[in-house]
């Protein structure tokens, strides 16, 4: 029986859930930043301006969907780090376009304690929004710290203006650890843009967003079931699992990479030849497998990542703990 783990037969729209304007501290109006934006082949693009929840949906048209949304700032409180104030931050992405109010936030002051990020969280949810934990790489949030959290549908693993700045955010490797604290995030890739130069740069993150058409419900309703990866080049054309093996196909990279649950890690195909490319990999399922996700890297060095599908039939992230209390006990 086939399963498939991006739904098949959808259209693939590339996106961007995290840039700024001129509203905050961005070079670029809403409306050059959608012209930017679509001429480079995006059909979707949240601007996440800090503290300024706008509908933008008067920008929209019929190949192009402008996501109302913001970057909540979570911090103060006299907790520092180098001098400066700690914080964390998220984006919140309207489920109904044109909610466009922060009203309900007003009910708690702001302070960096886990209290008022979980309200945060919770608020959000509870008014139609999907937050994803931004940049945490840039915020200095390790795993530990962030697993207190829950309700976020996803993290970001890699942000564009975070590199520019000097820090790698690297934010693979605290996905995976955050998927086996038993955290069903999926992860997102964003450019984070302020204006030049991060648009100047080739290799920008963005996800690509499966849903059979353009509308805004569609393309939440997408991100809310996780039906989108995260990349900053590589394009995953089909991904299903058939007969106990995943089927891959994507666009040319050198290195198709499976992580799994357990050890050793899944499986790997790379490109022995200078010359040689995959577009195809079929590879076979361990048994006790819980979870598959996969990391894909062009000639570029550009990567793809997946959220974590798992391999008894659900096609939600939703998990509990893989690990027994083994895992985590030394």
């Amino acid at each position: 029986m086939r399963y498939y783990l991006l739904p098949e037969n959808n259209k693939q729209f590339k996106a961007n859930l995290h840039s700024h304007t001129t509203l905050s501290d961005g070079g670029k109006t809403p409306e050059e930043m959608k012209a930017i934006y679509k001429e480079r082949g995006y059909s979707v693009l949240a601007i996440t301006d800090h503290g300024k929840l706008i509908d933008h949906s008067a920008l929209d048209d019929e190949d192009f969907i402008m996501l109302t949304a913001v970057e909540f700032w979570v911090g103060g409180g006299g907790k520092k780090l180098g001098g400066f104030d700690r914080a964390m931050e998220f984006n919140l992405f309207a489920k109904d376009q044109h909610n466009a109010s922060l009203e309900p936030f007003k009910a708690m002051g702001k302070n960096y304690s886990f209290e008022y990020m979980q309200f945060v969280i919770d608020t959000a949810k509870e008014n139609g929004f999907l937050v994803c934990l931004n940049h945490p790489g840039c915020s200095f949030i390790n795993t530990e710290f962030a697993n207190k959290l829950d309700g976020p549908f996803a993290m970001e693993i890699y942000n564009q203006d975070a590199i520019l700045c000097g820090v790698n955010e690297g934010g693979i490797s605290m996905y995976e650890e955050m998927l086996r604290h038993g955290k069903p995030w999926c992860c997102i890739a964003s450019d984070d843009a302020h204006g030049t130069p991060p648009l100047a740069y080739p290799a920008q993150g963005f996800v690509m967003i499966s849903a059979d058409e353009l509308k805004y419900d569609k393309i939440i309703a997408a991100l809310e079931a996780g039906d989108f990866y995260a990349s900053s080049g590589p394009v995953i054309e089909e991904l299903y699992i058939e007969d106990g093996e995943v089927h891959l196909k994507c666009s040319p990279v050198k290195f198709i990479g499976m992580g799994t649950n357990q050890r050793p890690i899944g499986g790997a195909k790379r490109a022995k030849q200078p010359d040689e490319y995959l577009t195809e990999v079929v590879i076979k399922i361990r048994e006790g497998t819980k979870y598959v996700r996969f990391d894909l890297e062009d000639e570029h060095g550009n990567w793809a990542h997946t959220r974590a599908y798992y391999v008894d039939g659900r096609h939600e992230p939703a998990c509990t703990n893989i690990f027994d209390e083994n895992y985590l006990n030394f």
